[in-house]
């Protein structure tokens, strides 16, 4: 009797949570099927942050085919993402669903560093020597130049140069410009002579820095603590060259004033 009893409830608890069950992915389902039918998904914002160069209708334009007529549960963040990221001044890209219906897309660029001065055509460097395209809208900075170079080989735009020496004018950049921004922004150029393969800095205040061909980096090194050496009240626009071309020395010539 007791065995009947026991069966009985146990049917009665099976049938109560498979029940249970059946109307909860019911009211679920009817759920989803009511907010796709009053749209209550569909995307009617996409936030757009990071952008500086690029503009957000640059991105619009580029993911339209991927979000248009689409509520949110049919984007494909990823897919986006891949998108975003084949444009040449996005470093890296974060999309986001934020339910109900907004979209949040973060961006990072490259940086653009300098400028690199072609015979055939000019093009913008970031850090790491990545070729980028001049954009048609203003980067709102100068930035300084690198001439005397010519590209030996085919490069597309998000790819990072091959030429060491030209690698290795990029990283001086960088460098001068963590270690000393105020300097970085008077440089104008950075010029490399391909027959006596010297480097030569030019300053906006017509101060020039020859930095030999050899151990650039060291003397670099040597430049940046000769820079931050100067007291505040002496300008470096009062030189009229510093020759770094000897070992762990400068020679100063002051300008004629």
């Amino acid at each position: 009797m007791n065995f009947k009893n026991k069966k009985k409830k146990k049917i009665k608890y099976t049938v109560f949570f498979t029940g249970t069950i059946l109307i909860l992915s019911s009211i679920a389902y009817l759920s989803y099927k009511w907010c796709t039918f009053r749209q209550i998904f569909r995307i009617d914002k996409i936030d757009i942050t990071g952008c500086y160069i690029i503009t957000e209708q640059d991105i619009m334009n580029k993911i339209q085919k991927l979000v248009k007529d689409k509520s949110l549960k049919q984007i494909n963040c990823q897919k986006i993402q891949n998108s975003i990221q084949e444009m040449q001044f996005v470093k890296a890209s974060n999309v986001i669903k934020r339910f109900p219906a907004k979209l949040q897309i973060q961006i990072i660029e490259r940086i653009p560093l300098c400028y690199l001065i072609n015979s055939d055509n000019n093009y913008l460097l970031d850090a790491k020597g990545t070729l980028l395209p001049i954009p048609d809208n203003s980067l709102n900075s100068n930035l300084p130049l690198i001439t005397g170079y010519q590209l030996a080989e085919s490069v597309d735009y998000g790819e990072q140069i091959s030429s060491q020496k030209l690698k290795n004018s990029v990283a001086l950049f960088a460098d001068l410009k963590s270690q000393v921004p105020e300097a970085f922004n008077i440089i104008s150029e950075l010029n490399y002579n391909t027959n006596s393969e010297q480097y030569m800095l030019y300053l906006n205040t017509n101060t020039k820095i020859y930095l030999g061909t050899n151990d650039i980096k060291q003397r670099l090194n040597v430049l940046i603590h000769f820079l931050k050496q100067i007291p505040d009240n002496i300008e470096i626009g009062r030189y009229e060259y510093l020759d770094m071309r000897w070992k762990d020395q400068i020679v100063v010539k002051p300008k004629n004033i």
